[in-house]
């Protein structure tokens, strides 16, 4: 008897018989590094949470509502549709997750005003995760309005450079020292599609934390940028496995790794800020797969550290993947007088396209290359993590693989 063998059976047959395609091996110094990236993020399924309670402000207090539900319950509170104002923290507690019905009908405006901290545990947050585990933020947009001015910032990207940009007490207040969420001593923590505009000064703090994600959100602006730590996406305080994946960045001081902190990933996110290893981190952060571009108007480098006279070194093993840079491209004379660690080598690449005159002063303009085709790919740097005389972003391999986080 002929048995009758239809194609797709056939197409099926014939695969099981082709060898798999293994991907490439990592160095063995990568390897363990690797797995421990796997681990950063929140562990924790929403799935979790089956009991959902709604609010509305016709129930009165948040906070109020928020206390009568705590416990070790999972709880989802889904924040109906509204302008929420706060004049006091928020304060979340474990095993709840605020969810917007959509991020951008429900806006959380904080009105509060303090004097400046200098400890980030100390700064005031309008939305505060304190020693809690298992909880989150959805869909929620955060905005400032406790001053009627707006924070400054040049409003185009190809503004030139403007020091008012970078200092804190705008207007003369000085009680405006106010994040916008932080996450204090806390684990298992997510942040995702929310919007966090125009902080007092931190628009994110994650201090002394592990196992926190922030994803998908749009962080935008704060009034405080000058110097003692203002104005930072801020992982500090020994914070760990933390993963900043799929957001976008901008018109903050830097994005800040410091202080103890090791095994983050910072990850495909859309940045017009430098990613700073600010002051004597631990250690084995991964920057993977982001687009960073510097405005004319900000005073980093993509990739930078902090200043030799006033901060620790970065830590070891700190790794810079595949990332799709830009740095300014309206430069007096010649680019790399002013570039400390070379457009060469961390930089994707540029070309001088011509000549153009800014403010009577004749500047040299570049082009942004096509990442594809640049020569950079697949090259993995590392941060430096000793004051010499060598630059602060060096080559370190040449890898056979195109992600290293997955």
């Amino acid at each position: 008897m002929i048995r009758k063998v239809t194609l797709p059976a056939l197409l099926i047959a014939l695969s099981c018989c082709q060898p798999k395609t293994q991907e490439p091996a990592l160095p063995q110094y990568l390897q363990v590094l690797a797995e421990e990236w796997q681990s950063a993020g929140s562990n924790f399924s929403i799935k979790e949470f089956e009991k959902s309670h709604s609010y509305s402000a016709e129930q009165g207090d948040l906070q109020d509502f928020l206390d009568s539900l705590s416990g070790n319950t999972n709880k989802i509170v889904r924040i109906q549709p509204g302008i929420y104002e706060l004049d006091t923290a928020l304060i979340v507690p474990s095993n709840m997750i605020l969810e917007g019905v959509e991020r951008d009908k429900v806006t959380f405006v904080s009105k509060l005003k303090y004097p400046f901290k200098p400890e980030p545990f100390d700064t005031p947050c309008t939305i505060e995760f304190l020693n809690v585990s298992k909880a989150g933020l959805k869909n929620i947009t955060l905005i400032y309005e406790a001053v009627d001015f707006p924070t400054y910032s040049p409003s185009n990207f190809y503004d030139l450079w403007d020091k008012r940009v970078f200092k804190n007490d705008p207007e003369g207040d000085t009680l405006l020292y106010v994040g916008h969420i932080g996450v204090k001593n806390s684990e298992n923590i997510f942040i995702d599609n929310c919007r966090v505009l125009h902080a007092g000064t931190d628009p994110i703090i994650i201090a002394g934390s592990n196992n926190v994600t922030v994803s998908n959100s749009i962080v935008d602006g704060s009034y405080n940028k000058g110097g003692k730590g203002n104005g930072y996406f801020n992982i500090d305080k020994g914070s760990h496995h933390v993963l900043v994946q799929d957001n976008r960045i901008e018109k903050i001081r830097h994005l800040a790794i410091q202080k103890d902190t090791h095994h983050n990933v910072i990850v495909d996110n859309d940045m017009e800020v430098d990613v700073n290893f600010h002051n004597g981190d631990d250690g084995s952060n991964l920057i993977e797969g982001n687009v960073i571009r510097i405005p004319e108007w900000h005073g980093w480098h993509c990739i930078s550290a902090g200043a030799k006279s006033k901060h620790d070194p970065p830590g070891p093993n700190n790794y810079i993947f595949n990332n799709h840079t830009q740095y300014k491209l309206f430069i007096p004379e010649i680019r790399e007088k002013i570039t400390e660690y070379g457009d060469s080598i961390i930089y994707t690449g540029v070309e001088v396209v011509d000549s153009i005159a800014i403010k009577d002063q004749l500047m040299v303009r570049y082009s942004f290359t096509d990442y594809k085709k640049a020569n950079s790919k697949n090259l993995l740097f590392r941060m430096n993590d000793e004051w010499d005389n060598q630059k602060s972003v060096l080559l370190a391999d040449t890898l056979l693989v195109n992600r290293l986080f997955r």
